[in-house]
């Protein structure tokens, strides 16, 4: 190819065109192929015709899949398109400098490997004087912590399991396909011109005699941590790297003896163990702490395994298994050979914001996947949650900032907290889960990280009628966000913040809320709720009442308790078409949040969750101060010392009114106080209660008829208090009022 006329590179070209076909503008694509054909259609070169066809193929009928392999192949700058080293150009897609594996600059190692050497094969052995059970000839270079990968080699040596394919596309440069960030042929290009060599010859690469390998091991180290200083991992995460067979982890004390036999002979799966953190037992001085060991035998008979270690391939250890076996070897590893176990694989890429997603302690923010199984049988599948790799600080494939989880959710307790499981990894970026799926059924799972990254869940099913798909939360959960106000709350001097809870004399000046399921049909529902706070500093509390509860006095899911950040009430039964009143409090600790919201959903009476198109949610904020009335009066007034009566009047109207009336004392006291409400001129009785109420009491529908005279107010005291006392009224109407200030 380079020795066309003008020197043109065509790799260069032919890659171009690749990434506007996928990631950029399909016009601009087809416009430089054109231009490209005119001055290639006469090439002799058999290499560049066979490019240019495998670009044209490319080029026809883009998915939606394919274009999102292809954005998301930038890890630290560097671009690895998904492309099969049989069909990429001779030109690396990075510079050949990215190509290259560097020390970092002023360690230890630098000092000890200080020249850049071609890289060489070692004669440690040749693959085919190995028996099955004998020495594997693969030994890990001491001065690079990969353990895990070349215990992964070893494991595939050992079971005879093809290598990864190379290509050489110059002196000294080859492309090799990794599995990682959604797809299974990551195309990473490995320059072998500069590997680190010390004086006495002893090069910073492992010891083998395959090319494969050592290419594989600069390749993943280039992609990871982008030098020879690994970050640590494990086997089953390096063989899914190279390999792409599926990871598995188990705690040993969970496995058998005959699980292992069973594992190891079959032909559908790779394994290996990890080491603990080791007391210092004599039993145990052979082994390394936090290191992983290949399986390379297994003796059913007398129990007995053998362990090849990475960084000695004479050191084969033969140990039985026991509970001292599982007290040393932590974790037991399994890769799968899913092509062997299932028909189909598909993916399902999503992008998670963390900012956005965790803002809240529930599911709503998070990514809703479902699994829908349309076939006529039940069936078990496999997903697989695959974390991509982003930036070198963000690799590290444990620790608390790299748990990442997909979980299933029930529908009938939707508001539940989300935990970590406990029977999968959730720190290691790849994790298994294993369902079972009745025909004609679906489930719906949630995926949380604590950091935002790309995820790509591979699904695994014998049956293509096996379907992953994004859902939004939004068809199963009503959400309303609001604003607390600062004005809610301790307002004016001796205000006590205890009258805003619960039972409170201030409690209906809380946020209140007017619901209402409306449906054809008059039928028992069961609603749940969740108040969230964007402050965990909150404590919060959430009610629900019958409409004609106006003083707020029988909730019916009675707690008074305040949560931290949230509040939760789960399943309460409701009727359609019938108003409710929901209200939200806090304990008066600090000045409210940002942000609040109220999530809902509705079950029917099998607990199964009805969606928003089934059964939707009226909900709209109300004040219970002026009983929802658009039109709203405050007036405050005393009973002087020794006074039981007091009026309020208002002028007649000429249309017709509704009144809501409440009345708080500005003080806590026990002297109970009656309404009546009358016309002026002819006593008429618009409302009459014989009984006298304490604190805090409302009466509402209130009509006032037309053309009317003026309405009359009548407050009245039990009995008689020798000091003033205060109330505030609140009046809401239908239509505007004035009040008489000279009553």
């Amino acid at each position: 190819m380079r020795h066309l006329k003008d020197n043109m590179d065509y790799g260069n070209k032919i890659n171009e065109i690749l990434r506007e076909t996928y990631i950029g503008s399909t016009v601009n694509a087809k416009e430089k192929f054109s231009d490209l054909l005119k001055v290639t259609k006469d090439s002799p070169d058999p290499t560049l015709l066979q490019m240019v066809i495998n670009l044209s193929a490319a080029m026809k009928d883009v998915t939606d899949k394919e274009r999102v392999e292809w954005l998301t192949s930038t890890v630290n700058g560097k671009f690895y398109p998904p492309i099969d080293t049989s069909k990429a150009s001779d030109t690396p897609w990075n510079n050949i400098d990215d190509c290259t594996l560097k020390i970092i600059p002023k360690s230890d190692l630098s000092e000890t490997y200080c020249k850049a050497c071609i890289l060489r094969l070692d004669n440690i052995g040749k693959q085919n004087d190995c028996k099955p059970c004998g020495i594997i000839p693969i030994q890990q270079n001491q001065d690079i912590d990969d353990c895990s990968l070349i215990a992964a080699f070893i494991n595939m040596e050992s079971q005879s399991k093809p290598v990864v394919q190379y290509v050489k596309i110059r002196n000294n440069l080859y492309n090799v396909n990794l599995h990682f960030n959604g797809s299974h042929k990551r195309l990473v290009t490995v320059n072998t011109d500069q590997i680190p060599t010390s004086l006495t010859g002893e090069q910073l690469s492992l010891r083998a005699s395959q090319l494969e390998y050592k290419l594989l091991e600069i390749a993943l180290l280039r992609v990871t941590t982008e030098s020879y200083t690994s970050y640590g991992s494990n086997i089953s995460i390096d063989t899914y790297r190279v390999t792409g067979y599926v990871p598995d982890l188990f705690i040993m004390s969970d496995i058998d003896f005959g699980t292992i036999v069973k594992y190891f002979k079959s032909d559908i799966c790779l394994v290996g163990v990890g080491s603990a953190s080791l007391v210092n037992e004599q039993s145990t001085k052979d082994i390394i702490p936090h290191h992983d060991y290949s399986i390379i035998g297994v003796n059913k008979d007398s129990q007995m395994i053998l362990l090849q270690d990475p960084l000695d391939c004479e050191n084969v250890i033969m140990k039985h298994f026991d509970e001292q076996f599982k007290r040393t070897f932590y974790q037991f590893y399994v890769n799968w050979d899913a092509s062997k176990l299932f028909s189909h694989e598909k993916l399902l890429t999503l992008k998670y914001d963390a900012s956005q997603a965790n803002q809240l302690d529930n599911f709503y923010g998070k990514p809703w996947i479902t699994l829908e199984n349309s076939s006529n049988r039940k069936q078990s599948v496999w997903m697989l949650l695959e974390t991509h790799l982003g930036d070198v600080k963000d690799v590290s494939y444990h620790g608390d900032e790299n748990v990442a989880y997909i979980q299933e959710i029930s529908l009938s307790t939707i508001f539940s907290k989300s935990f970590p499981p406990t029977i999968s990894a959730t720190n290691v970026g790849l994790q298994l889960v294993k369902v079972e799926v009745d025909s004609s059924d679906s489930k719906v799972f949630f995926i949380h990280s604590k950091k935002s990254a790309y995820f790509t869940v591979h699904l695994y099913s014998i049956s293509s009628q096996v379907r992953l798909s994004k859902v939004s939360p939004d068809n199963f959960i009503h959400k309303l966000n609001f604003d607390w106000g600062i004005e809610i709350g301790p307002t004016t001097e001796g205000d006590d913040s205890q009258n805003y809870l619960v039972g409170g004399n201030c409690y209906y000046k809380n946020p209140a809320f007017s619901l209402k399921v409306p449906c054809d049909v008059t039928k028992e529902l069961h609603l749940s709720m969740d108040l969230e706070s964007s402050e965990t500093s909150d404590f919060l509390n959430l009610q629900i009442f019958k409409n004609s509860d106006i003083n707020l006095a029988r909730p019916l899911s009675p707690s008074p308790a305040y949560t931290q950040s949230s509040c939760l009430i789960n399943s309460i039964p409701i009727q359609t078409n019938t108003e409710y009143l929901v209200v939200a409090s806090r304990q008066l600790q600090e000045k409210p949040g940002q942000k609040y919201s109220i999530f809902m959903n509705i079950n029917d009476s099998s607990g199964c969750a009805i969606s928003k198109i089934e059964s939707p949610i009226n909900i709209h904020r109300m004040f219970p101060e002026y009983g929802g009335l658009p039109y709203t009066t405050t007036t405050t007034f005393k009973f002087a010392s020794s006074v039981k009566r007091h009026k309020i009047s208002f002028p007649g109207v000429q249309q017709a009114n509704e009144m809501f009336l409440r009345i708080r004392p500005r003080e806590n006291n026990l002297i109970k106080i009656r309404i009546n409400i009358f016309l002026r001129e002819s006593h008429d009785c618009l409302f009459f209660d014989d009984s006298f109420h304490a604190g805090n009491f409302a009466i509402q529908h209130i009509r006032i008829p037309p053309t009317c005279e003026d309405v009359v107010v009548l407050l009245e005291l039990e009995e008689i208090c020798l000091r003033d006392l205060g109330y505030d009224v609140f009046i809401g109407t239908k239509r505007k009022i004035q009040l008489d200030n000279n009553t």
